[in-house]
């Protein structure tokens, strides 16, 4: 498998800067100048080309970074075309989804609904690298002390999802933790 870390310093500040999100940024992220997990996964929503326009985000009901995204979609661009629904933990995930952000799931439960959706177009986006390495497209975490996160370009590559080069460019090759 080969991932791919972009970490957050100057330049992906220039180029991710305008997905800042007011409210939901201050409340995610430790310091006021870093995106946290919402404004990282709603950038990348905006970063990526699906085969058709997404129309919907799901995310795990009840877990932290959840209620932040739900927070800030309002306030972002993509709430215009983009809506937001809540799938219970380690639940069935649903076909409409076009995203999808794991939080609070079982590992094994969390691993079978990636290999069940793997060669759909389903944006996957986990906390830990350990979700990356379940089969999920984008794993948030922390690196060198900044909010980073992790692009599985395999299971990228097996959905059919594109990510804009742009991204892709800021991201340095990494071998995968043993």
């Amino acid at each position: 498998m080969r991932r791919v870390t972009l970490l957050l310093g100057l330049q992906v500040s220039f180029l991710l800067g305008p997905l800042a999100l007011g409210p939901a940024r201050a409340a995610e992220a430790a310091a006021p100048d870093r995106p946290g997990v919402a404004a990282l996964a709603l950038g990348l929503l905006e970063f990526t080309r699906w085969p058709r326009p997404p129309d919907l985000l799901c995310v795990s009901a009840g877990g932290p970074q959840a209620k932040a995204l739900a927070a800030a979609l309002p306030e972002h661009p993509l709430s215009s075309r983009l809506s937001l629904r809540e799938v219970a933990v380690d639940a069935e995930l649903p076909a409409s989804c076009d995203a999808m952000l794991f939080e609070g799931w079982t590992e094994e439960r969390q691993a079978q609904a990636l290999r069940e959706n793997a060669e759909r177009p389903v944006l996957t986006l986990g906390l830990g690298a350990g979700f990356c390495t379940l089969g999920g497209a984008v794993c948030f975490g922390e690196g060198r002390g900044q909010p980073a996160f992790e692009i599985n370009t395999d299971a990228l590559a097996r959905s059919g999802l594109r990510v804009n080069p742009r991204v892709l460019l800021l991201t340095r090759a990494r071998k995968p933790a043993a």
